[in-house]
């Protein structure tokens, strides 16, 4: 959680801890640095937005094809402890005809290999534990080609308890 805060109170008062503002200078993609400043400008006090907060409307229209939405379950593990899991909520048009495959619905235990599966839970749950942004630049393996190079942006959103209810994920590839 932002400031450590995982509650609700002080919303109002408090602003986003300036690691988190500082976030877009890595950022080197426009719809990394233009989604990311909606996101900044969502937040209520130090609590990242929730999904509802999130208006497609408001989006420019050339980010949305390449935008995922994961939902987050919580679900708890044999030592009782809540760990996140991952559901393709939705997929941009241009995600999908990228990877050759709509995952819409889709977890990821389903749609991940067992060598690129525990890099993404590593991944998304940093962000869902933490409730922080994270960029990287990866290499996505295809078939009968070389590796296609993009960088990914992932972005929390909060629920009403604080958790992470969501993820936004923006997409940028390479020319190919």
């Amino acid at each position: 959680m932002v400031n450590g805060d995982r509650s609700s109170k002080g919303r109002d008062t408090a602003k986003p801890n300036p690691s988190i503002a500082s976030f877009s200078a890595q950022l080197t993609h426009p719809h990394h640095r233009q989604m990311f400043e909606y996101w900044l400008g969502k937040f209520v006090g130090s609590v990242p937005p929730p999904r509802a907060a999130i208006d497609p409307i408001d989006i420019p229209p050339a980010i949305l094809p390449w935008l995922v939405l994961y939902t987050v379950h919580w679900v708890s593990d044999q030592k009782g402890s809540d760990r996140p899991r991952f559901q393709f909520r939705l997929v941009g048009t241009s995600v999908v005809q990228r990877y050759a495959r709509d995952s819409t619905g889709k977890y990821f235990e389903d749609v991940y290999d067992s060598a690129t599966y525990p890099r993404m839970m590593a991944a998304f749950s940093d962000v869902a534990l933490n409730c922080r942004p994270a960029y990287a630049q990866l290499q996505m393996p295809v078939p009968g080609r070389d590796f296609i190079p993009y960088e990914r942006l992932l972005l929390p959103l909060a629920g009403e308890d604080g958790r992470v209810e969501a993820i936004i994920a923006v997409m940028a590839f390479k020319p190919n």
